[in-house]
């Protein structure tokens, strides 16, 4: 009933009740060869370990996929979470800075000596920290992270390559900076 499709026996006159009652006694047969898992009591994460168990798959940690991208461009809607980095101290004014992205040297000198910029990213760590342990432990397979800014060159850069790097050996992860690279539509 909470699908709001048709059971396919209620076509033949028969209430939602009584096709489950009749879809039943023709699969009772089945049972003896079946390999049949209780599921009246169980949340979706028990469910799933309970058919990796059954089927004896390794389960895989989680995935973390870390995106830069600029505002400007439109914000990633796959995203899991979104932060926002254009309150930060912006290396595109500066002229001798703006050629650089967040993954050269002079813009990583720069924003490292912003003490907004390393709260920042203090803050993040401290969620990430605290947060994605517990996304693991429920069995989520992955984990879509976005750091903007307004074009997507160097704060998102920055921050997504400074949050790697703290979380590099703990998680399976996917760095992507999406203005950077040249496949992706500007």
């Amino acid at each position: 009933s909470e699908t709001r499709r048709g059971h396919p026996l209620s076509g033949q006159n028969l209430t939602l009740l009584e096709s489950l009652h009749e879809e039943k006694a023709w699969l009772f047969p089945l049972r003896e060869m079946a390999y049949c898992i209780d599921t009246s009591k169980m949340n979706a994460q028990q469910l799933r370990y309970a058919v990796q168990q059954w089927l004896n798959i390794e389960r895989r940690g989680l995935l973390v996929i870390l995106e830069s991208f600029g505002f400007k461009y439109g914000a990633p809607s796959d995203a899991d979470f979104l932060f926002d980095m254009r309150s930060l101290p912006n290396p595109y004014y500066d002229s001798e800075l703006r050629p650089f992205t967040g993954r050269d040297k002079q813009i990583c000198e720069y924003l490292d000596s912003q003490p907004l910029v390393q709260k920042m990213a203090a803050d993040l760590t401290n969620f990430f920290d605290t947060w994605l342990p517990y996304m693991q432990m429920e069995s989520r397979s992955y984990v879509t992270i976005g750091i903007g800014c307004t074009g997507g060159q160097h704060r998102s850069v920055y921050m997504v390559e400074k949050l790697a790097q703290h979380l590099k050996g703990r998680y399976e992860m996917l760095v992507r900076h999406r203005q950077l690279d040249s496949s992706v539509e500007r």
